[in-house]
Parts: structure tokens; sequence; C-alpha cells
């Protein structure tokens, strides 16, 4: 921020204070996949949101506000839903990938010593109690 105005600080040129709005920080629309600028979600008719997950919940037996999700809103939390199970799919990749490293440094760690250590399984050949 520069320096104070009349109304107090003043933002540089280009920054608006809006930041997460505009660069998608929030993440997508819980309710159609898309970032928010470009949310596919009709305006509640009761509340007025737009991508509130709560005007479509139902409560009771009764639809909280009387909100159906459309095919396009289907479709998107379908792609968001295949999108987190591959991010998830990748993590246990790379957790599998960590331990077959492991393994393999302490088989051959293993190996190694049996040949270089002494019978009571140090290197110095005292016993380790």
């Amino acid at each position: 921020m520069t320096r104070p105005g009349i109304f107090g600080w003043s933002y540089p040129p280009g920054v608006t204070g809006r930041e997460p709005e505009i660069t998608g920080e929030w993440g997508p629309c819980e309710c159609c996949g898309c970032d928010p600028a470009d949310c596919l979600c009709p305006e509640c008719p009761v509340c007025g949101e737009q991508g509130n997950p709560a005007c479509y919940l139902v409560q009771g037996g009764e639809k909280n506000h009387n909100l159906e999700y459309n095919t396009e809103q289907l479709i998107g939390q379908c792609k968001m839903r295949i999108a987190d199970m591959k991010e998830n799919l990748r993590y246990e990749e790379l957790a599998l990938i960590q331990l077959t490293e492991l393994f393999e440094q302490e088989k051959a760690s293993a190996e190694q010593g049996q040949g270089g250590v002494g019978a009571s399984g140090s290197e110095d050949g005292t016993s380790e109690r």
C-alpha cells in the first residue's frame, strides 16, 4: 500500500483489495465447479445468492430454497470429484514411490550390513543393548 490519502491507505495501481475474488483463491463454485467469476448457477429466488449449496439441500424432506441442480451443474460437480480423485491418486503414487525407495535403501543397507557388520549386529562388533 502507498501513502495515506484523505480516506486512509490507498492501494497501488491495479490493486483493488478484492484479489481473492479476482485470482480465484476461493476455489471453484461448489455447485457447478466453475470459477466464481464464471459461475453457471442461477440466482436463488429466496435469498438472492448464486452458487450456495445450502439453497439446494434437502432439509426435513423439503428443498431448502426449491432449487434443483441442472445438468451443467451436475457435470461440473462430477468434474470436480474426478479432479479431487486424480489429486489424491497423485499423492498416493508419490507416497508409494517414497516407500519403495525407503524399502530399497533399507534392503541395500541390510545386505551391505550382513557382509561388513560384526556378528552382534553393529559395525564396531559391540552389542546394542
